[in-house]
């Protein structure tokens, strides 16, 4: 399949470790995961960012804004200055798999306790509250919405900001998930899906393809890409992607990853590439037993020989619609390094437990399994 070259030109995140991608990496490549709880493990953005964002909610438009929106707010104001195409031409596709949790919550809250609402309740907590405030913000009259697919929501994102760059719906378009939701409600949901690790386990709670690990970790957390159809000075183009969904379980993953599969092959099949051309897998892993053995047995299916594989969430933990738009912009980064992080969770002597350095790695293979089934891969090529 033939389309025309979409290319990434910028990024930036709120992570546990901090505001950009550079203190990520620092925790990374220094073995130092940012999950930490007295009481049981989850991921929070530090206090001076907690601070800068409630600062935030002084200003008269944010007052009765979500946490969600604010956080995004804050990463498109860093990269506004980036946005060089007509605003009628520019667009916003963010996403969130939980949606603006802390309002939608306080909100019923107070309906339950027969408070009268206030009047901006409904455009509050409405899915499309955070992409409509950056639109306003950023004054972008291109086409701006929210989509929701639970884990995939980031990567979901992406590839619908690819379909409207390449439909000429617009020339520039900010894509990425925001997440915002630890909250008792969401932990007692998770708890009861079976899936979260309340334990605090060793130096490490969250584990990735540990034969001992006990669950995903739940985080907070932004990231956001400017894609654009103009390569200006870009490093890094999209080549190829790919979706599907399984139809067996509510959870949606089957012991193979049939889903995954799928989404590898036709993500391959839009580069036109084989998959001996990928270099490095910027993998799901959120440290779940059925979903890390079906992410590998994915592979191992469409991999004869397995690339250089590296997962992030024993450091960030799951940052949910937030997590495979981060990926993206870590494989960029590996990309251009050439130098993949170790696995520290691991015993002495296990391959995983090493950093790994590679000499002009070309191309890196993004995946994301999310609840209800929804599976997506994304192939990132460095240009330089």
């Amino acid at each position: 399949m033939h389309f025309p070259p979409i290319y990434i030109a910028d990024y930036d995140c709120l992570s546990p470790a901090g505001h950009g991608v550079t203190v990520l990496l620092e925790s990374l490549f220094a073995s130092r995961t940012q999950l930490h709880h007295p009481t049981f493990p989850q991921g929070l953005l530090p206090d001076e960012i907690h601070d800068l964002l409630s600062l935030m909610s002084s200003e008269k438009s944010l007052k009765d804004q979500d946490k969600t929106s604010r956080m995004g707010l804050f990463l498109a104001r860093q990269m506004q200055p980036g946005f060089s195409t007509a605003k009628e031409s520019s667009g916003v596709i963010v996403g969130s798999s939980r949606g603006p949790t802390e309002t939608l919550e306080k909100s019923w809250k107070c309906f339950e306790a027969g408070q009268r609402l206030s009047p901006v309740t409904s455009p509050t907590t409405t899915a499309s509250s955070l992409p409509a405030s950056l639109a306003r913000e950023l004054a972008f009259e291109g086409p701006s919405f929210s989509l929701s697919a639970a884990c995939s929501t980031g990567l979901y994102a992406l590839i619908q900001g690819v379909s409207s760059l390449i439909s000429h719906l617009c020339e520039s378009v900010l894509v990425g998930g925001v997440e915002a939701s630890n909250t008792e409600f969401t932990f007692e949901m998770l708890r009861a899906a079976k899936v979260l690790n309340s334990k605090v386990v060793d130096d490490f709670p969250c584990r990735p393809g540990h034969p001992e690990r006990s669950g995903m970790v739940l985080s907070e957390g932004a990231a956001l890409l400017r894609l654009e159809r103009h390569r200006g000075e870009s490093q890094f183009e999209i080549v190829g992607w790919g979706t599907a969904t399984e139809s067996g379980t509510l959870t949606g993953v089957s012991d193979e990853g049939k889903a995954l599969q799928l989404a590898i092959s036709r993500a391959l099949a839009i580069a036109d590439i084989d998959s001996s051309a990928i270099d490095i897998i910027v993998g799901h892993g959120a440290g779940t037993r059925k979903g890390d053995n079906a992410e590998l047995e994915a592979y191992r299916t469409m991999f004869l020989e397995m690339p250089a594989l590296i997962w992030h969430k024993w450091c960030t933990g799951h940052m949910l619609g937030a997590s495979a738009a981060l990926s993206v912009m870590l494989a960029c980064e590996h990309l251009k390094s050439g130098k993949l992080p170790p696995h520290p969770y691991f015993p002495e002597g296990h391959p995983m437990r090493l950093p790994i350095e590679m000499k002009s790695p070309k191309i890196a293979l993004i995946t994301s399994m999310g609840f209800g089934g929804s599976a997506c891969a994304l192939l990132v090529k460095n240009l330089l």
